[in-house]
């Protein structure tokens, strides 16, 4: 799934694939999948952001995202790319991070509609 974001104005392109949990325990020594659900958990019906919010999860999942749809213009240093941006703190813009987990709550039911029609078909 491929999304593009504006961080100070700039356009971000993300992309989130099959491999971008692997790239992410590779990079960051942790599991994406368990990292994103304490993400999602940690946000309110309201989309309020609660208190055990773990800001750099999305930190490095905007990273991890942005190297897999630019890997030549992405820096290999995680620092090195957030040094590319003017204020940081518009990657904590209520909207951004919004549109950074709604990505990967989409890969994830495409992921299992995928599975659904899968099992479907050897059903029959």
């Amino acid at each position: 799934m491929r999304k593009t974001i504006q961080i100070n104005g700039q356009d971000i392109e993300l992309l989130c694939t099959a491999g971008t949990t692997i790239r992410y325990r590779m990079k960051f020594g942790r599991d994406l999948i368990v990292d994103m659900q304490h993400i999602i958990q940690s946000v309110d019906p309201e989309g309020n952001i609660k208190d055990d919010f773990d800001f750099g999860v999305v930190e490095n999942f905007a990273y991890i995202t942005a190297k897999q749809a630019n890997p030549d213009k992405v820096p290999d240093d995680v620092l090195d790319w957030f040094d590319g941006f003017d204020d940081m703190m518009a990657l904590y813009d209520p909207d951004i991070i919004g549109s950074i987990v709604e990505m990967w709550v989409d890969d994830q039911e495409t992921i299992e509609k995928a599975k659904k029609k899968a099992g479907q078909s050897k059903g029959n």
